[in-house]
């Protein structure tokens, strides 16, 4: 993970031809995130950036969807 002024940068080892949903949230006490993106991926790495998290503190989440 890379925080820079565009934003953050979170990559992580995926699975081929999987899809994943990213979410975040601001407050780890709340049990609900707000989904970031959905995608599926095409390569052993998949990396998103959140240009909203240059001015925001997130918590991140990547879960493996069925």
């Amino acid at each position: 993970a890379v925080t820079s002024p565009n934003g953050f940068t979170l990559s992580w080892s995926a699975l081929l031809n999987r899809n994943y949903t990213v979410q975040y949230t601001g407050d780890l006490a709340s049990p609900n995130g707000q989904t970031l993106t959905n995608l599926t991926s095409t390569a052993p790495v998949l990396t998103i950036l959140d240009s909203a998290a240059a001015t925001t503190n997130r918590f991140y989440r990547v879960r493996l969807n069925p």
